[in-house]
């Protein structure tokens, strides 16, 4: 590792491509996680109201 940033440094160009690219692989997954959270939390809330129903009737 060290040895190719001794051949060959990193120009900011480099740089900036690779923490843009980061950041982006970051904000996909982020986005990906919050849904799937709001989806189960979403289902558990239905089921929850379900079985209170059910209770309810009883």
């Amino acid at each position: 590792m060290l040895r190719t940033q001794m051949t060959n440094p990193k120009t900011d160009e480099d740089r900036q491509r690779e923490w843009l690219s980061r950041f982006q692989e970051d904000w996909r997954s982020r986005i990906v996680i919050e849904r799937w959270n709001f989806a189960t939390y979403q289902l558990r809330y239905l089921f929850y109201k379900k079985k209170v129903m059910v209770k309810r009737d009883r």
